[in-house]
């Protein structure tokens, strides 16, 4: 609980509106789902299946990127010297299976 409250900022409900607040707190726990799922990859590496959601903004999500994108695809271009390219890599393989069987 504390991981959703203080890593996600679950506790940011600034509307007055009972069902905005309500989708917020619905994106936030899917938010946590998704990265609970993530987290169960046998193949990540071993800071990212123990890292608090702050860990995971730092090295995975927070990234200067381009975005490319055309009618067929999307393109994320990094920086060639980018130091957590590893992790980055390892957080994206298991998505890019899931789609790929889809």
């Amino acid at each position: 609980m504390d991981e959703l409250k203080s890593g996600l900022k679950m506790d940011r409900l600034s509307c007055h509106r009972f069902m905005a607040n309500f989708f917020r707190l619905l994106l936030y726990i899917a938010a946590m789902n998704l990265l609970n799922a993530q987290r169960d990859d046998r193949e990540l590496p071993e800071v990212l299946r123990k890292g608090q959601p702050c860990t995971w903004r730092t090295l995975v999500i927070k990234v200067a990127a381009t975005i490319v994108q055309s009618t067929r695809r999307v393109v994320v271009k990094l920086a060639g010297n980018w130091p957590w390219w590893p992790m980055y890599e390892a957080a994206a393989h298991r998505p890019l299976q899931f789609f790929a069987t889809a």
